[in-house]
């Protein structure tokens, strides 16, 4: 039976050097590397629900939810409400993005965070937009930043960094991405992988770890998720 999450849970803080409760998942899941997750009768209206009952966490790619209508968004969000930490990907290029988070500010209820895709250098006008107009959802830069400027940015305005694998610095943030669409991963590079950030990660209650498509494989999800279960969270 899957768990039941309570919306928010990315906005916690705790004291103490406990390592957070992990969630994990992939961005997107209807995807072909991961058509191996699935029963080959399993209906693609059903992949969802699956999904959901073995993942806690989703990350859903702009391609997946530009082009939902109310009814589909009614749907997921019936799952996202209690079985899924989910995030929204969202692109932004200028102030434009204001526009964009007020557009998206309905679904947006139903999910706990919008990653943003942003390079440095990142102009006040438009952080200063994105946090006034967040509707209280948590938002986090995923983009090409230093741990300095991205500590500058969260201090400034509010707006988390997206930790990643192989980068260095002290990020403290609560989501992070795991990327294998290059050579094999071996299990003991990934358990290291997950230990960092859930090291960098601490004095959060709660913290999601995301691993992109590409050539990832079947195994390497059910890895990863063994790991959630090594590191005791």
């Amino acid at each position: 039976m899957a768990q039941q999450i309570q919306k928010g849970v990315l906005s916690e803080r705790q004291q103490g050097e406990g390592l957070p409760k992990l969630f994990f998942g992939g961005c997107g899941w209807d995807l072909p590397a991961l058509n191996a997750l699935y029963p080959e009768d399993l209906p693609q209206e059903w992949r969802l629900d699956f999904y959901s009952s073995e993942f806690s966490a989703l990350l859903l790619p702009e391609q997946h939810w530009r082009s939902a209508d109310a009814e589909q968004w009614s749907e997921w969000c019936e799952l996202f409400e209690s079985r899924v930490v989910a995030l929204l990907e969202v692109g932004i290029a200028d102030v434009v993005a204001i526009e964009l988070l007020a557009e998206v500010g309905q679904p947006a209820a139903c999910v706990d965070a919008l990653l943003l895709r942003l390079s440095d250098p990142v102009g006040p006008a438009v952080l200063h937009g994105l946090a006034e107009h967040s509707s209280g959802v948590t938002l986090y830069i995923d983009g090409e930043l230093t741990s300095e400027r991205a500590t500058e940015i969260n201090n400034r305005y509010g707006v988390l960094p997206v930790w990643h694998a192989g980068l260095e610095g002290e990020w403290g943030s609560n989501v992070g991405r795991i990327s294998l669409s290059g050579a094999d991963v071996g299990l003991p590079q990934l358990a290291e992988q997950v230990k960092q950030f859930l090291h960098q990660a601490q004095g959060w209650r709660s913290a999601v770890l995301l691993v992109d498509s590409g050539a990832k494989t079947l195994m390497q999800l059910r890895e990863i998720a063994a790991l959630t279960e090594l590191y005791g969270v």
